[in-house]
């Protein structure tokens, strides 16, 4: 038998619109250009929080711990886009990426969700404000692991003692976050899935965010009870507490949501814009609560953070103004004592 030799020619034409060959996905499509949005303006939000601290600083000599947090929180959260798009090029180049900047990456977003979520709950349970607003812990023994953790979450000097449960809880809060991030890997190890609800890690954040959520709404209401609260100020607190619980769902209920509606292919690219999205909003709402000054709320009024009256002169037993002079003691804020 006589075999003929045959060749066979295979011409790829490249898009007009794309004049270089690109391994990225079509679920990644865009990434580059969002990321990279998205750390410009994490990062504009970190240089507003820097101007507002230097101003406090020469204006009267005090900042304020939360404007801090908030501003290290923007610039991790910038971080994680930087390492997302450093992963995003090179995989677009190789078609493999680096693996080691997209999992500091996932574990960038991790540790903003764990300052946002104890930032939170400090809040919650009192953090920036007066002693004699305070959580109601009634019928319960001072000796007890809640008013311990109240205790730690209202005052940092508290928190970082020897076994105090409010520290415990702050190093729990981002263990669990960086494992879940680090878990989520073994899934899909070419782009992070942090959020991602359709596998065990992403299933268990979801629980996280809910109980979080849930000790949020419960330590706002136990602020409002407190016989020194105003009416006004418990307004305030009610609308706080439903944008306070609306972030936490909002992760997971995103998730639920996209995988509903989307097709599997969208499924990533949605969740990552989403994601980016709130988070870029909530590090924004909370950049401007941190910076208002006293006469943006009735809570800022009163809280350390606007710089307001600290509200022991509103306590009839001065015994009780004693006992709160030491928690007024705090490392909240940097500068002179309140």
């Amino acid at each position: 038998y006589r075999l003929e030799v045959m060749d066979n020619y295979i011409d790829i034409t490249r898009p007009e619109h794309e004049p270089e060959y690109s391994h990225i996905p079509y679920d990644e499509r865009g990434m580059i250009k969002f990321h990279t949005v998205n750390l410009v303006f994490s990062f504009l939000i970190a240089l507003f929080l820097l101007q507002t601290v230097l101003s406090q600083k020469n204006g009267n000599g005090e900042v304020h711990l939360s404007s801090i947090i908030i501003g290290l929180t923007c610039l991790i959260w910038s971080s994680s886009s930087v390492c997302e798009v450093i992963h995003l090029n090179a995989y677009k180049r190789n078609g493999i990426g680096s693996h080691f900047f997209d999992a500091l990456s996932a574990h960038f977003e991790a540790v903003c969700d764990s300052l946002i979520s104890l930032l939170l709950l400090a809040i919650a349970v009192g953090w920036t404000l007066p002693s004699d607003i305070s959580v109601q812990a009634k019928n319960i023994n001072n000796s007890s692991i809640l008013v311990s953790a109240c205790n730690g979450l209202r005052n940092p000097s508290v928190a970082i003692q020897k076994g105090n449960p409010a520290g415990i809880l702050s190093i729990a809060m981002f263990l669990v976050h960086a494992i879940i991030a680090q878990w989520g890997r073994i899934y899909d190890d070419d782009f992070d899935c942090y959020h991602d609800l359709e596998h065990l890690p992403g299933k268990i954040l979801f629980c996280l965010r809910f109980i979080l959520g849930i000790a949020f709404l419960v330590g706002v209401a136990s602020l409002k009870r407190s016989t020194h609260c105003s009416h006004e100020l418990s307004k305030f607190l009610t609308t706080f507490s439903v944008t306070g619980f609306v972030w936490f769902l909002c992760a997971p209920s995103m998730g639920v949501f996209i995988s509903l509606v989307a097709p599997v292919y969208r499924r990533h690219q949605l969740v990552s814009i989403c994601s980016g999205v709130y988070q870029l909003a909530a590090l924004s709402s909370l950049a401007l609560f941190v910076t208002a000054d006293s006469s943006k709320s009735a809570f800022h009024k009163v809280s350390k953070i606007g710089g307001g009256d600290d509200g022991l002169s509103s306590l009839s037993n001065g015994s009780s103004m004693q006992n709160s002079g030491n928690a007024s003691k705090s490392i909240f804020r940097i500068g002179k004592s309140k």
